[in-house]
């Protein structure tokens, strides 16, 4: 079981090792697909990371080109009871998301706030 930190301001307690989703969406290359395999590996390191004693989450809207959030939607759409169990953290970069419609690619209010309205 991984030590925790409190988060006073909310009541909650946050493990103090994160779990980097990065990996969660298949391969990094455009032309990747998203497999049901994924999906299912996902469940099995989200259940994993849970028995372990870890709630905390790291995304980035980058990662596998939006797939990672896809497939970490789709764990959470099978298992809405984890959603109020867990910390999901992201960042935002510069960078472009024409894929998602996002073509600011510098650190901007929209390039900010964008990630946030279209994850999960």
């Amino acid at each position: 079981m991984t030590s925790t930190l409190p988060l006073h301001e909310y009541g909650f307690e946050a493990s103090r090792i994160v779990l980097g989703c990065m990996g969660l969406g298949g391969g990094w290359g455009r032309d990747a697909v998203l497999e049901p395999e994924h999906v299912r590996q996902a469940h099995e390191a989200i259940e994993a990371a849970f028995e372990a004693g870890i709630n905390m989450f790291d995304h980035a809207d980058i990662y596998a080109h939006g797939r990672a959030e896809q497939v970490f939607g789709q764990v959470l759409k099978e298992r809405p009871e984890l959603r109020d169990k867990m910390i999901i953290q992201s960042k935002c970069a510069s960078g472009s998301r024409k894929d998602l419609g996002c073509r600011d690619v510098t650190i901007s209010p929209k390039r900010i706030f964008f990630p946030a309205s279209t994850a999960f």
